[in-house]
C-alpha cells in the first residue's frame, strides 16, 4: 500500500511516529480504508475529514493485470443517516484489512467519535487492524487517549500498541494500534481479587461493586475519563505521582444505586416487622443506615419508583419528613462506603498495577469530598446530591473492564451477596430466599402512566407504532421498552414507546438495530415531545439527563443529541450483552 510521498526529506516527530507505526502494522498491498486529513500520509484529499480506498500502486490487479491505483469514495465519516442507508452495505461488504485515521477535527464530538468507531468496526475484517493518530495539534482538549481506547474496547478491539511523542511546545501526540478480537473476555485481577480475596465482614463492598456495574450498564454517560488536564490536577491533589489514569463518577449516583439495592432487601421488613430480614453484617451488628432506610421506605409505603420520581422532580422539599429522611440516609450510606470499601478495597491485591501502592495498601478507590450534606438546604435533586457527596475515582482500566464484564458481574454479585447474607444470618434464610428479596419487583417496570398518555392520544387524535408506523388502537397498543428492561432495568419515560402488540412480542429482549432506530427517529422524537408537553415533562427531561444524556438537556434543539445518545446506548447494550439486534419485518403497505 502506497501511503507516503518519498520526496519528504524532513518530518516532525509526530509524522515520524505515525510512519513508524504504519510501516510496522500495515504492510504493502494491504486493502485499507484511510480516514482523516492525510497530513501525515499521501495528500489524498483536501477535506479535513475524507475517505479514500488505497492499494499498492505498484502491484498489478489480479484479474486485469493493471495497477489499481487509488479509488476515491466521496463520503465524510462518520456517515450521515442518508449515507448509512446508501453506502453502508457496500462498505461492509468491502471488508478492509486495515483502517487508518490520521487526525481528528478540533470540533469532533464524543458522539461523532462513537459513530466513527462503530463504522470502523463495520468495515474491518475479523482480524483487521485500526491505526489511530491522536495529534496534539488538532485533538479536542476534552478528549483523552483513554477515552478512545475505552471506546474501541467496547467494540471488541484490543489495544496492541501505544506510542507517544511530545512536541517542542509540550503537546503530546499519541499513536494507537488496535486489533480486532471480538471473542476476548478479560478477567482482570483487580475485580477478581475484590470478590475473592478481600475480607468479607459486611455486604457494603458487594453493594458498591454491584452499584458500579449497574451504573456501567445504564448510566455510563455520567461517567467521564479524566482529560490530561484533569488528570494532572488529580495527581496534584492526591499527591500520588504514579497513580494510574482515573475515571470519575458522581458519588451521588452511587449513593442512589446503593440505596435502591438495600431498599429491596429491607422493603418487606420495614413495612412488617415480623417479615424475615437477612443479616448484612457479621457478628450480629446492624446496617449503619438501617434506621433512615426503613424510615424512608415507610414514608413511601415501599414504593421505590414513587420515591425516585420525587427525587428527580425536585419534590423532596426542604425540611419535609421525606427530605430529611433521604438526607440522613444519603449521609449514612456515604459514611459507610467511605470508611469501608472505598478505603480498604484492593488492599489484598499485592502488586496489581491498577491499584495505588501506599501505606494503606493498594487502594483502588478514592473519594473527593463535595460541598457536604449540610449544604442540602434546598429541595433535593440529583445534581444537588452530586454536589454535596463529591466525586468517586477508580482506575480507568478497571472501568473499561466493567464495559466487558458488567452484565455477568451483576448476576454473580447477587449470588455472592445472597450467600454471604445467609451466612451472616446463620442459615435462618437460604441464599435463594435472599435472592428473591433482592430481585426488582414487577412494579418497578410499571408502564401504566405511559399507557394512559398513549390511550388519551388515540382517543383525541391518532397514534402510530414507532417501529412500523401502523396506526394503533386500544386493543393493539403495547408499551415497549426500546432498550429492553431485562438488560438495563431502565423504566424511564424516554425509553417507553408505543408499539403494536405483535411487534412488541417479536422484539422481545432484542435491541433495535441502528438502521431500525434511524428509520423510527421521527416517530421516536414525536413520542418524546408528547412526553415533554405532558404533566410529566419535567420528569421526562430529568430522566433523560441522568440515564441517557449524562448531561443537561438543552432547552431547545435537543432532538438530535438525544437520538445520538439513544444510538450509543443501544450499541453499548447490544455489545455488552452480545444480544441480537432487532429489525422489524417490512410491511407491504409502507
Amino acid at each position: 500500500m502506497t501511503l507516503f510521498s518519498s520526496s519528504l526529506t524532513q518530518e516532525s516527530s509526530t509524522e515520524h511516529l505515525f510512519r513508524t507505526l504504519l510501516l510496522k502494522w500495515i504492510p504493502a498491498s494491504t486493502r485499507a480504508l484511510e480516514l482523516g486529513s492525510a497530513r501525515f500520509a499521501a495528500p489524498l484529499a483536501e477535506a479535513d475529514v475524507c475517505v479514500t480506498v488505497t492499494a499498492d500502486a505498484d502491484a498489478p490487479d489480479e484479474e486485469s493485470g493493471r495497477s489499481p491505483g487509488l479509488e476515491r469514495i466521496p463520503l465524510h465519516f462518520p456517515l450521515g443517516k442518508a449515507d448509512r442507508e446508501r453506502y453502508g452495505e457496500a462498505l461492509e461488504e468491502a471488508s478492509f484489512d486495515a483502517v487508518v485515521l490520521d487526525g481528528l477535527k478540533e470540533a469532533f464530538t464524543t458522539d461523532k467519535l462513537h459513530e466513527l468507531v462503530r463504522e470502523i468496526d463495520m468495515v474491518l475484517k475479523p482480524s483487521g487492524v485500526a491505526l489511530i493518530l491522536l495529534d496534539a495539534a488538532s485533538l479536542p482538549q476534552c478528549l483523552s487517549p483513554e477515552f478512545v481506547i475505552a471506546l474501541f474496547e467496547r467494540f471488541g478491539f484490543a489495544l496492541a500498541e501505544r506510542k507517544s511523542v511530545q512536541s517542542p511546545v509540550k503537546q503530546t501526540s499519541a499513536g494507537l494500534v488496535f486489533v480486532r478480537d471480538a471473542t476476548r473476555v478479560r478477567a482482570r485481577k483487580s475485580l477478581q481479587g475484590l470478590l475473592e480475596e478481600d475480607r468479607k465482614t459486611t455486604t457494603y463492598k458487594l453493594a458498591l461493586i454491584k452499584a458500579l456495574a449497574e451504573i456501567n450498564l445504564s448510566n455510563s454517560a455520567r461517567v467521564r475519563y479524566l482529560s490530561p488536564t484533569d488528570m494532572d490536577r488529580y495527581l496534584l491533589r492526591s499527591k500520588i505521582p504514579d497513580a494510574p489514569h482515573q475515571a470519575a463518577i458522581p458519588m451521588g449516583l452511587i449513593i442512589e444505586r446503593v440505596a435502591a439495592l438495600y431498599w429491596q432487601i429491607y422493603r418487606r421488613h420495614a413495612l412488617n416487622e415480623s417479615a424475615p430480614l437477612p443479616a448484612q453484617i457479621g457478628g450480629g451488628r446492624r446496617l449503619e443506615f438501617e434506621e433512615p432506610l426503613k424510615a424512608l421506605i415507610r414514608l413511601y409505603q415501599g414504593d421505590w419508583l414513587a420515591f425516585r420520581n420525587d427525587f428527580y422532580l425536585g419534590r423532596l422539599a426542604a425540611g419535609s419528613a421525606r427530605s430529611l429522611a433521604f438526607i440522613s440516609l444519603a449521609r449514612a450510606i456515604n459514611k459507610a462506603l467511605q470508611r469501608g470499601p472505598i478505603f480498604y478495597a484492593g488492599n489484598s491485591l499485592g502488586n496489581d498495577s491498577s491499584a495505588i501502592a501506599g501505606k494503606d495498601g493498594n487502594r483502588l478507590f478514592r473519594l473527593a469530598k463535595g460541598a457536604g450534606f449540610r449544604s442540602l438546604e434546598e429541595a433535593i435533586a440529583p445534581a444537588l446530591l452530586d454536589r454535596a457527596a463529591g466525586t468517586f475515582y477508580l482506575p480507568s482500566e478497571l472501568w473499561r473492564e466493567l464495559n466487558v464484564s458488567a452484565p455477568w458481574l451483576t448476576e454473580a454479585i447477587t449470588i455472592r451477596w445472597a450467600r454471604l447474607s445467609s451466612d451472616f444470618s446463620r442459615g435462618a434464610m437460604s441464599p435463594g430466599a435472599v435472592v428473591d428479596l433482592m430481585t426488582p419487583p414487577e412494579d418497578m417496570r410499571d408502564t401504566n402512566w405511559s399507557r394512559g398518555l398513549f390511550l388519551e392520544r388515540i382517543r383525541t387524535g391518532n397514534l402510530h407504532s414507532v417501529w412500523s408506523g401502523v396506526e394503533l388502537f386500544p386493543k393493539t397498543l403495547a408499551v415497549d421498552h426500546m432498550i429492553p428492561w431485562s438488560r438495563t432495568h431502565t423504566n424511564d419515560l424516554w425509553n417507553l414507546m408505543p408499539a403494536e402488540t405483535k411487534e412488541n412480542g417479536q422484539k422481545s429482549d432484542g435491541v433495535p438495530s441502528a438502521h431500525c432506530l434511524d428509520r423510527a427517529a421521527d416517530r421516536i422524537i414525536r413520542t418524546w415531545k408528547l412526553y415533554e408537553g405532558s404533566s410529566m415533562g419535567t420528569l421526562f427531561r430529568a430522566q433523560a439527563e441522568s440515564t441517557l444524556m449524562g448531561r443537561a438537556l438543552p432547552q431547545k434543539d435537543w432532538e438530535t443529541p438525544m437520538m445520538d445518545a439513544l444510538l450509543r446506548s443501544a450499541d453499548e447494550t447490544a455489545l455488552q450483552y452480545a444480544c441480537r439486534r432487532w429489525e422489524p419485518p417490512l410491511r407491504e403497505n409502507l
